[in-house]
């Protein structure tokens, strides 16, 4: 039997919080199934900051195996996510589906690595940094990844025509970032 859990981390669970931290410092924003979520503050005087979650980087032999269709906040104790860590949910093997909301302007090196049953990912207009510029490794071993969706009017990044896939036009060069099993060009 599928267990389908969705999780939507409202901001307003939070707000009674009203934290106050310095850059770096960082805080719990929710567990789940025993995986703690977390916000590193990236500027206190901006109120930014990025999430992740406590599974530890290159951890391929511990994973998540929550079944979950992931939508995560803009907004947490009064800190706009700005970014999703460097191997921020690598190896959830049971995400099928993940949201990433408007302001995200960055994706860490491998933050989906390792997400074996990941069919779907929806990125913002405003994301405009995917990994690493020379090699991105975002979606590493997504090997079921079949639906990819760049919201319209992102500047840096798109997914003309229905295509499933992250297109990137650079100096007037159209790049293909990352593709899917149903992407077609």
């Amino acid at each position: 039997m599928r267990i389908k859990t969705t999780l939507i981390l409202l901001s307003a669970l939070f707000a009674a919080k009203n934290l106050r931290a310095a850059d770096g410092d960082t805080f719990p924003a929710m567990m789940l199934e025993g995986v703690e979520i977390t916000c590193k503050v990236i500027s206190e005087s901006e109120k930014t900051c990025q999430i992740g979650s406590g599974v530890k980087e290159h951890s391929y032999d511990g994973g998540v195996s929550i079944e979950i269709a992931l939508t995560l906040p803009s907004e947490v104790n009064g800190y706009k996510v700005v970014k999703l860590a460097d191997w921020a949910f690598a190896s959830w093997w049971g995400m099928y589906s993940i949201e990433i909301p408007e302001g995200v302007t960055s994706i860490g090196n491998s933050a989906f690595s390792g997400c074996s049953r990941l069919k779907s990912i929806s990125l913002p207009s405003t994301l405009s940094e995917l990994g690493d510029s020379d090699y991105p490794e975002v979606f590493n071993n997504c090997y079921n990844l079949e639906e990819i969706k760049v919201a319209e009017g992102n500047t840096t990044y798109d997914s003309r025509n229905n295509c499933n896939a992250i297109i990137q036009e650079k100096q007037g060069i159209t790049h293909l970032v990352y593709a899917c099993k149903g992407t077609t060009i």
